[in-house]
């Protein structure tokens, strides 16, 4: 999840070509996305279990997700970008707005204006 994405290596009008010139992740999009899904049934159900409920297990992985989202650059923003189902799938886990993606954007959007433009822009490649 924090390594960046090989096709930004790439142009951006290249990236549908990733595939061709080897830049890939490693990792397939089912692993990642799987991981994704685990991760929000931890949040939200976790705490129904006696064992995973002492252990705060829900918070552990808010703050997973804020620190993969915390001072995000841009090569981070649109290395998640290419895996936006399961990053969407993080997003209503239990933080104070509902949401761990717009409290990232939130937190400071003024910081890295760059990052938010490159992700909403990259939906448009």
């Amino acid at each position: 999840m924090i390594r960046p994405d090989p096709k930004l290596e790439l142009e951006p009008d290249q990236y549908w070509m990733a595939q061709v010139y080897g830049k890939v992740r490693e990792e397939s999009g089912l692993l990642f996305e799987s991981v994704c899904d685990a991760l929000v049934k931890l949040a939200v159900r976790g705490p129904d279990y006696p064992g995973l409920g002492t252990l705060h297990v829900e918070y552990r992985v808010v703050q997973l997700v804020e620190w993969l989202l915390g001072n995000a650059d841009e090569t981070r923003w649109l290395s998640l970008a290419s895996m936006n189902d399961g990053i969407q799938d993080l997003t209503p886990v239990h933080t104070p707005s509902g949401g761990a993606i717009i409290d990232a954007v939130r937190a400071d959007p003024k910081r890295n204006p760059e990052s938010i433009t490159a992700l909403t822009a990259s939906y448009a490649l």
